[in-house]
């Protein structure tokens, strides 16, 4: 599951591959998005204390559990990448990861 610590904009959504805000001149730019593999969380990794956006890639399933305890998912099989604004200090723990 891809993770980013930018946001730019005022929408909840972004549809993607790669958020506008991750990119530069000359391509990604430094640290601005990860992957998580199932059973990772976003606080696992040392850039991503603050995540900003988590992205269900096109052609997946993804399913996880954010810090609440709420179970949510993203069904993007036959569909195009998607982002999705996190606010606050929630964070997501991948559960299922279906491509």
């Amino acid at each position: 599951m891809p993770i980013a610590n930018c946001w730019s904009g005022d929408s909840w959504s972004y549809s993607g591959d790669t958020l506008p805000c991750a990119t530069n001149s000359w391509g990604l730019a430094k640290n601005s998005m990860w992957s998580l593999r199932v059973g990772y969380a976003s606080t696992n990794l040392q850039y991503y204390y603050d995540t900003d956006a988590i992205g269900a890639r096109a052609g997946c399933l993804l399913e996880v559990i954010d810090s609440a305890g709420v179970p949510h998912a993203w069904d993007r099989r036959g569909k195009s990448a998607i982002w999705l604004k996190i606010t606050n200090l929630t964070y997501y723990t991948v559960t299922r990861y279906i491509c």
